[in-house]
């Protein structure tokens, strides 16, 4: 396996850890519940530190504006 193909697996494994209803996107609600529910995250920050921290990095990762984080924006 090249570098780009690891690349891509391993966004897609992401991807896949992220989107709860399976429709291939990240929405800003499925990435608040991801980071409210990590047990590891839950035991280093507070409920509206994990909230802020899903916020930004939504906003950040959402390159297009379209309210999703796709596959080719975790690349």
């Amino acid at each position: 396996m090249n570098n780009q193909e690891r690349i891509i697996e391993l966004a897609n494994e992401r991807l896949k850890a992220r989107d709860q209803n399976g429709d291939g996107k990240i929405s800003k609600q499925e990435l608040k519940t991801f980071y409210t529910t990590d047990h590891e995250l839950r035991e280093h920050f507070s409920n509206p530190d994990l909230i802020a921290m899903a916020e930004y990095y939504f906003h950040k990762l959402d390159q297009n504006n379209d309210g999703f984080i796709s596959l080719k924006e975790l690349m």
